[in-house]
């Protein structure tokens, strides 16, 4: 199945160069609101992805997954991180800065 996903603004104007043509997955929740909830995979491959938080009160992101050793968020504990690379972000008002990544090991 193809999606395609433009992102717009709360005036219906659309973000960024848009339509995204990579998903390969979508889910979606319609509340009566109207504040339903929805997420899409994508390759990453294809920069930049813009997304907009126009409720500054709540979190940009939410990473859900099982925090511990070997799985995606690994519990720091005892660990070392070697950087090895950055990722490079630009958030709005603070300007760019570099999350570092890389190895880890136990000491």
């Amino acid at each position: 199945m193809i999606y395609w996903i433009d992102i717009e603004n709360a005036n219906g104007v659309r973000l960024g160069d848009g339509p995204i043509l990579t998903a390969t997955a979508w889910t979606h929740t319609a509340n009566l609101d109207r504040a339903g909830t929805f997420s899409f995979t994508m390759a990453a491959a294809i920069p930049p992805l813009l997304l907009v938080q126009a409720d500054v009160s709540e979190e940009m992101l939410e990473l859900t997954t099982t925090v511990g050793e070997g799985n995606a968020i690994e519990a720091a504990g005892t660990k070392v991180l070697t950087p090895t690379h950055y990722i490079k972000a630009t958030i709005t008002g603070v300007g760019t800065v570099y999350i570092p990544c890389g190895t880890i090991a136990t000491p």
